[in-house]
């Protein structure tokens, strides 16, 4: 009974089971079949956009490409249509102007963005001889009216604004040098551009800049221009304190920019791009790549603070990096604000620099002081690595890796310093460090809880509130 019913269903349920099989196999076959002929029309496309590469490649010879993006659209209507061969034709066209267009942009946005050079607009690149300044004490002044990087030395661009700074430039030597630091607004670096060659060009935007100078670049471990142990700058220091009054032979200028960029897939990003050349009687010895930070002892904690102010609009992948209207001109006028800020505060710094004594700036520029840990160690530190110092009467954390903070109960921060663990033991048993009782632990997680909500605060409110001397968009 049951042979017989699978034998008469059978033939109909085999037939079927067989053209099920026959689909089912049908379908793999075709799968396989899909995914050649996928492969092979992204060969053919593939060749095109070489071709294109090639016939393209002249607007940035420089540059390496590994791919590009390409959207496409499909039609469904029948192959053989007319209708379909006029939308693949039509389709066709806008690929190969899209593809043209995409591997274009590719080439320039290699070449826009370079430390240590200049975007022209010119040439669209950050590698050609116009980005470099052509002197050690030439500053980019702007764009001349056809998009070339103009490069003039730091005291004619202060004579053109009547700049009464100037005289500081001659006054003194080496580190006793007077640094002059002024802010350049977007507007005044785009604004002589003709008709045609002010529009943004995205790939490399600058909201903002810096220019400062004179000043004697530090070399060796103490200054960290360039790498090697702590005496290899005596040379230099000796050649730049016996120099003449009117020896410039160490001078030099800074450019700081603050550039907008396009980068993929994180969109808009904000970042600082120090453009400078090294005096000829330095070039020798100077690091080779990019200028950094700690050429001049001033410049780490004064640009540590401004990127802390844009990180607030490059956050979150550049979604808040606007690049149009009002909101454009909100954040080029902020960046002006914090720029004007950053030279002010450069200023101070090296005016400090300058009343101190070599081995306190040698102290100062020294990294293993860690003062930029005291309020993180302090809120992270547990009960039994708070201490009190009797003599001096002041609150000692003990950090990570050696790292000693001193506060007031009310929470300023007054020194920090590594000490080695002989010392942290030694101090403890002569009892001069002792642990922190109750009521002052109580107080000093108060006062830091306090200072963190007041920092907070403090973001929040520079972040939301627009400048004061706020633009008017341009029309």
């Amino acid at each position: 009974m049951s042979a017989g019913r699978s034998e008469s269903g059978g033939g109909s349920g085999g037939a079927g089971s067989a053209s099920g099989g026959a689909k089912a196999s049908g379908a793999r076959g075709v799968g396989l079949d899909t995914r050649a002929r996928v492969a092979t029309a992204l060969g053919e496309l593939e060749r095109v956009a070489r071709e294109l590469l090639q016939a393209e490649q002249a607007v940035a010879p420089e540059a390496k490409l590994d791919a590009v993006e390409l959207p496409l659209m499909l039609s469904f209507h029948g192959a053989d249509s007319r209708l379909a061969q006029e939308f693949r034709g039509a389709e066709a066209e806008k690929i190969v102007a899209l593809l043209r267009q995409r591997v274009r942009d590719a080439l320039l946005n290699a070449v826009a963005f370079e430390r240590g050079h200049v975007y022209c607009l010119r040439c669209e690149s950050s590698r050609c001889s116009h980005s470099l300044p052509p002197t050690a004490k030439s500053v980019f002044a702007g764009y001349e009216e056809t998009g070339r990087p103009d490069w003039v030395e730091l005291d004619k661009l202060l004579h053109r604004k009547n700049d009464a700074r100037i005289e500081r430039l001659y006054g003194g030597q080496g580190a006793d040098r007077e640094l002059v630091a002024l802010a350049l607004h977007r507007d005044e670096l785009y604004g002589r551009l003709l008709p045609g060659f002010e529009e943004p060009r995205w790939r490399c935007y600058v909201l903002g800049q810096l220019v400062l100078g004179w000043f004697a670049p530090q070399l060796g471990s103490d200054g960290g221009g360039a790498r090697g142990g702590p005496h290899d700058d005596e040379p230099h220091r000796r050649d730049r304190r016996h120099a003449g009054p009117r020896d410039t032979r160490h001078a030099m200028a800074l450019t700081i920019q603050l550039v907008r960029t396009e980068k993929q897939p994180e969109g808009a990003l904000l970042g600082l791009n120090l453009v400078g050349k090294w005096p000829d009687a330095l070039a020798a010895r100077a690091p080779a790549g990019p200028l950094e930070e700690t050429l001049l002892p001033a410049l780490p904690d004064a640009l540590r603070q401004l990127r802390r102010e844009i990180a607030v609009f490059s956050g979150r992948g550049g979604d808040r990096v606007p690049g149009i209207g009002v909101a454009l001109e909100r954040l080029t006028n902020r960046c002006h604000a914090l720029l004007r800020d950053a030279a002010r505060d450069i200023e101070h710094r090296r005016r400090s620099d300058g009343r101190r004594t070599d081995h306190a700036n040698d102290r100062a520029r020294q990294g293993d002081r860690p003062t930029h840990k005291a309020f993180e160690d302090a809120r992270a530190a547990p009960d039994d690595h708070l201490g009190w110092d009797t003599q001096e009467e002041t609150v000692v954390v003990l950090g990570p890796s050696g790292r000693v903070h001193f506060f007031a109960l009310h929470g300023k921060h007054v020194s920090s310093v590594v000490y080695p663990g002989r010392i942290i033991e030694q101090r403890k048993s002569q009892g001069r460090w002792v642990p922190l009782d109750d009521d002052k632990r109580a107080r000093l997680r108060g006062s830091l809880d306090r200072h963190q909500a007041a920092q907070a605060t403090a973001a929040a409110r520079r972040a939301a509130a627009p400048p004061p001397s706020e633009k008017p968009p341009a029309p």
